[in-house]
C-alpha cells in the first residue's frame, strides 16, 4: 500500500460510478430481503428499497 500514496486513483467514468453505485444498492436491498427472510418476516422488494433509501438519507455517524 505504501506505493499507492503518491499515485492518483484512476478516474472512473460517470457511467461506471453509476453502475457501481447501482450494484451496491442492489446488494443492500437483497441484504434487507435476506435478513427479513431469516427472521421469518416477509419483506417486499418495495419495502426493502424504501429501507435502503432511508438508510442512504441518514447522515454518516
Amino acid at each position: 500500500m505504501g506505493k499507492e500514496q503518491g499515485k492518483k486513483e484512476p478516474e472512473l467514468s460517470a457511467n461506471m460510478i453509476d453502475f457501481l453505485r447501482d450494484q451496491e444498492v442492489k446488494s443492500e436491498i437483497q441484504a434487507y430481503i435476506d435478513a427479513a427472510n431469516e427472521l421469518g418476516v416477509g419483506l417486499s422488494k418495495e419495502d426493502a428499497i424504501r429501507a435502503v433509501e432511508l438508510e442512504m438519507q441518514k447522515p454518516d455517524e
